[in-house]
């Protein structure tokens, strides 16, 4: 888990132990383009995704569908 830049990166060293390539990104998904960007970014480096792995913070209380970008 990581909350800074510092912390992700540490994270992704030791994962490397275990595996050959491990790829960390830091995105705000408050920011309407963040999601789209990060999909291109998959895109460019392999052509797309599998696999997604996020640790998106905790949010409002509620049915997710429901949810806005102000929530």
């Amino acid at each position: 888990m990581a909350r800074t830049q510092e912390e992700l990166d540490r994270t992704r060293m030791e994962l490397l132990q275990f595996t050959p390539e491990v790829w960390a990104r830091s995105l705000n998904l408050l920011l309407p383009d963040s999601a789209q960007q990060l999909a291109t970014e998959a895109a460019d480096r392999w052509g797309g995704l599998d696999i997604l792995v996020t640790n998106a913070g905790a949010g409002a209380p509620g049915n997710f569908l429901d949810l806005d970008n102000s929530t």
